[in-house]
């Protein structure tokens, strides 16, 4: 998405943010395996692949209407990358539920 940021003279600040987002986005595999806070962790990272899908899904919507297809590609491409972890959070509900309830000392 850098590339495409730049291709359309996207300020550097703008490229920074998107890396950093990508950045905790990709530590959220690691928060879901440590087991401490495991729900929250899990729920918030269900919510956050979902905003991202519907973000990146407008964006691409916005670059097919505006002709820009490499843009609407990328962005596709995105989708289905966060529709897959999405997809890795949803077949892990039962062992995150499971965590929820050892931390708080029940035993399953």
């Amino acid at each position: 998405m850098a590339e495409r940021l730049e291709a359309h003279d996207a300020t550097p600040s703008t490229v920074k943010q998107i890396g950093g987002v990508l950045g905790a986005l990709a530590k959220m595999p690691l928060d879901l395996v440590r087991g401490e806070k495991a729900g929250r962790n899990a729920r918030d990272g269900y919510a956050t692949e979902h905003l991202e899908i519907a973000s990146y899904e407008l964006l691409r919507r916005i670059a097919q209407k505006a002709g820009d297809e490499a843009t609407a590609q990328a962005a596709q491409e995105i989708i289905a990358e966060e529709q897959a972890m999405a997809k890795v959070i949803e077949d892990h509900w039962d062992r995150i539920a499971e965590l929820s309830l050892q931390e708080e000392g029940v035993t399953v």
